[in-house]
């Protein structure tokens, strides 16, 4: 991920949720190692809480492919087995070319990472 540094990501986790805000926090020490641009975590309130891991991103690039930057994170999470797929949510709050990781509760199934119910908008 390093190549991509300056690269902005918000990293998001359940308020009350000390395990995930853990997680978080980690993520955050990987993203700043790696030279990206995040103020830290945001904890945030869902009406259902999410599990697992989701990557959000405003809009589908110019013709389907993915900002490098973006790839380059899949890429890593997936190499970590982290995330159970190739996944990124589109999310039109997600401000401009800023990456948004949501960090959910522990899931007891490996292959749960997305977590919002229909219609629920993650935390800005």
């Amino acid at each position: 991920m390093s190549p991509f540094a300056g690269q902005q990501i918000e990293i998001t986790s359940i308020l009350g949720d000390p395990e995930g805000q853990q997680f978080a926090n980690d993520f955050v020490s990987a993203a700043q190692q790696a030279g990206w641009d995040t103020a830290g975590v945001n904890a945030g309130v869902f009406t259902s809480n999410p599990i697992g891991l989701e990557v959000l991103y405003r809009e589908p690039p110019p013709d389907n492919v993915a900002p490098p930057a973006l790839t380059a994170l899949v890429d890593t999470l997936l190499g970590l087995h982290i995330l159970p797929a190739r996944s990124v949510t589109i999310f039109e709050d997600v401000a401009p070319n800023v990456i948004r990781l949501l960090v959910g509760a522990r899931s007891g199934d490996t292959s749960a990472h997305s977590s919002l119910s229909p219609g629920e908008l993650p935390p800005e």
